[in-house]
C-alpha cells in the first residue's frame, strides 16, 4: 500500500487553528492505493463465509462481495511506531490523525454508498479528509470525534 499525505486545505482560518490546535488537522488529506488480489480475497472468504471451499478460491476480476475493501487498506507500522492500544501511534509527523490525548480509540460510525462493484486484483484509490474535529464531554467523560470522508 502507498499512502501520501497532502497539506491542509485551507478550511479552518488560522485564528481558529490557533486557539484550538486540533482545528489545524481539519482539511488534512490523506490519498492510498491498494488492490484485493486473489490471496487475501480467499484468507477472507475462508473466513467469513459458511460455504467456502479452496475449490470456491476467487480468481481475478471476480466481484468481490460488498465491504471486503476494508481488507484491502490495512494501517501498517514498525513494531517500534505502535501505541500501547496496538494502533500506529497518534499525532506524528506526518501523522493523518491527531493526537487528541485519550488512550482509546472506537469507530463510532459511518455510511456507504457503492457506485460500482470491486473485481479481484482491481487496484484502488482511497483518498481521505479530516472534515471535523470535535471536543464533547458526556457520561463517559472527554471524547473527540474526528470526522473522515473516504
Amino acid at each position: 500500500m502507498q499512502a501520501a499525505l497532502k497539506t491542509p486545505e485551507t478550511l479552518v482560518s488560522p485564528e481558529a487553528a490557533a486557539a484550538d490546535p486540533l482545528q489545524a488537522y481539519v482539511g488534512r488529506m490523506e490519498t492510498a492505493t491498494a488492490r484485493l488480489d486473489a490471496a487475501m480475497a480467499g484468507m477472507l472468504g475462508a473466513t467469513l463465509l459458511t460455504d467456502w471451499t479452496s475449490e470456491s478460491a476467487f480468481q481475478p476480476g471476480e466481484t468481490a462481495p460488498a465491504l471486503w475493501h476494508w481488507a484491502a487498506f490495512p494501517p501498517t507500522a514498525p513494531m517500534r511506531g505502535l501505541g500501547q492500544d496496538g494502533h500506529p501511534q497518534k499525532g506524528g509527523d506526518g501523522d493523518f490523525l491527531p493526537d487528541v490525548g485519550l488512550e482509546r480509540r472506537m469507530w463510532a460510525g459511518g455510511a456507504l454508498t457503492f457506485h460500482a462493484p470491486l473485481h479481484i486484483g482491481e487496484t484502488m484509490t482511497r483518498r481521505s479528509t479530516i472534515k471535523a474535529v470535535q471536543e464533547k464531554t458526556g457520561g463517559a467523560g472527554r471524547m473527540v470525534f474526528v470526522t473522515v470522508a473516504h
